[in-house]
């Protein structure tokens, strides 16, 4: 369970609730996350998944609109509850503290949303071992 909100321009728009990570096969990190919207939303956001070592560089990543293109924000309903997986293509050579980032950015001017202490939901990776 996760619940971070994340806002623009102060209005609280998109709960992430859940977070479920799938075992890693053949170097592929299958992921689901649960949103829930809180608002309307004029804007399409996209998601963002990094993977990331201990000093931020991205090791891997995934962008685009949730639920494989199929649920743009821009038709979400108030309290709507929104499945979204994506899959990560994992490097050989994995570093034992890499974490995930997670947040919604808008892609015509780049500006993230914004939760309570910054821009994105930190995820330490499990690695099922």
């Amino acid at each position: 369970a996760v619940s971070q909100t994340f806002s623009g321009n102060g209005q609280p728009l998109i709960t992430l609730t859940g977070l479920t990570q799938l075992p890693i096969t053949n170097n592929h990190l299958p992921l689901s996350l649960l949103w829930r919207a809180a608002a309307e939303m004029p804007t399409s956001y996209r998601v963002f998944i990094h993977l990331v070592n201990a000093d931020g560089q991205i090791l891997a990543q995934a962008d685009g609109e949730p639920a494989s293109w199929s649920r743009p924000t821009t038709g979400w309903v108030p309290g709507e509850y929104i499945l979204d997986a994506h899959s990560l293509t994992l490097p050989p050579d994995l570093p034992p503290n890499a974490s995930l980032r997670i947040g919604l950015y808008d892609p015509a001017t780049g500006q993230r949303l914004q939760i309570e202490d910054g821009e994105f939901v930190v995820v330490p990776l499990a690695r099922g071992e």
